[in-house]
């Protein structure tokens, strides 16, 4: 546990002012960044430990009797930092009135001495939604990316309408889907970063990362994907326009979660799910309570409909990643739990795929060719006539079973 209170002056740039643990310099460049505009939350990690910080804009006299705005941060790293946003808010505000010595101190040993916090009202993963409805289809390349394990940098724009705290826990929500249950290994999330970071990143196998710092982009050597988040859209590196299928695929699952939000458990949703002919609803239990039961119901429909067609199912304890909940929970949080599961099940079911086809492919027959029939693209669940889906799965399987590979197609031809 480590605790910080840090502040940027236009005249006297960044500084701690007060800290509690070792090894806090250079964590004020990360908690107040550059496109810092307003009131907001910024998710980071320093030395190898998430934390989060609230940051709010102060104007502030001199001496000399004039006024200019000062940003202040005060953050925890620590596990979980979400859970301390609630007691960082509280602080912060009484350091606008109060000795900001004895609040500190006070916070400090109510940290390290009083119970943790409870779980929170403003946890990451509540920016899924508005995230993926910001992006668009990029949405899926994007995910594709980070399974691919490479040093990720995604970079927001100024006045792009995305919060410092959507954009920050955009890392965390990325690094949750991109998470499998297979042989993947883990993302290594950098969360917030600036130019400073940039000698670091360099030195970096992979990392996933987000930076208000448009410079970054010109620096190649610090990354190997660049995703740019702009009011122009969404740019990825060597990346063009979605496929088809992914443009299919979100216009469904944001018709979805229109549904959801807006019907909940109405005639127009359990239209659309009737519409899911396809799936088989989990049999119901008695020892399981309702809200569980109306959850695999969703979950076998979504994959159904999110996928146009294809057949899948879902494993619902894996995905719940340590949140939990009951009978009173509303809908809106057992939607964002269900995309957590979809995006998982993707990545999940990629990777089966390619290492069933690896092994068909590349230890039995032919060690350099990986042959696709319709059925299996399908499966992988990438576009079958789209060269960009081709050169993933040529980088995922060079990536992980170390073989340059030729992809060829089964009765099957490229369109573009």
């Amino acid at each position: 546990m480590q605790l910080f209170y840090a502040t940027f002056d236009v005249k006297l740039g960044h500084s701690i002012l007060k800290g509690f643990g070792e090894g806090l310099g250079g964590v004020e460049y990360k908690a107040i960044p550059s496109s810092f505009q307003q009131d907001d939350v910024v998710y980071l990690s320093h030395n190898g430990q998430p934390g989060v910080a609230v940051v709010v804009d102060r104007n502030i006299g001199n001496n000399e009797g004039e006024r200019r705005n000062t940003v202040f941060a005060l953050g925890v790293l620590v596990d979980e930092p979400w859970n301390y946003l609630n007691i960082l808010d509280t602080t912060m505000k009484a350091l606008e009135k109060g000795d900001e010595v004895k609040v500190l101190n006070g916070l400090w040993s109510l940290l390290t001495k009083g119970p943790k916090p409870m779980a929170p009202e403003r946890h990451p993963i509540y920016a899924l939604v508005p995230l993926l409805t910001m992006i668009g289809p990029e949405f899926f390349e994007i995910h594709r990316q980070t399974l691919l394990r490479n040093r990720l940098l995604i970079v927001l724009d100024h006045d792009t309408g995305i919060t410092l705290e959507q954009a920050t826990s955009l890392v965390y929500i990325l690094g949750l889907l991109g998470a499998s249950s297979d042989t993947l290994p883990e993302l290594n999330l950098q969360y917030n970063v600036t130019v400073q970071d940039s000698e670091r990143l360099a030195k970096m196998n992979n990392y996933l990362a987000i930076t208000s710092d448009t410079i970054m982009l010109h620096r190649k050597s610090d990354h190997d994907v660049a995703v740019q988040l702009s009011n122009d859209g969404v740019q990825i590196t060597n990346y063009g326009f979605p496929s088809q299928r992914d443009s299919r695929r979100y216009h469904v699952l944001t018709h979805f979660i229109k549904a959801v939000r807006e019907e909940g458990r109405g005639p127009a949703f359990q239209q659309l799910l009737s519409q899911a002919h396809h799936s088989q609803p989990c049999p119901t239990s008695a020892k399981k309570p309702l809200w569980r039961q109306f959850y695999e119901v969703l979950a076998n429909n979504m994959l159904w409909l999110a996928s146009a067609g294809e057949i899948s199912t879902i494993e619902d304890e894996q995905y719940l990643e340590g949140l939990e909940f009951d009978d009173e929970d509303d809908d809106s949080l057992t939607l964002e739990v269900l995309l957590v599961g979809y995006f998982q099940q993707i990545t999940n079911r990629l990777n089966a795929t390619v290492q069933s086809l690896v092994t068909r492919d590349l230890y039995r027959e032919n060690h350099h060719t990986l042959t696709l029939a319709h059925a299996d693209v399908l499966q992988t669940g990438l576009e079958m006539y789209n060269s960009h889906d081709e050169k993933f799965l040529h980088d995922y399987v060079e990536r992980w079973w170390n073989t340059d590979i030729n992809v060829s197609y089964l009765g099957l031809f490229k369109c573009c």
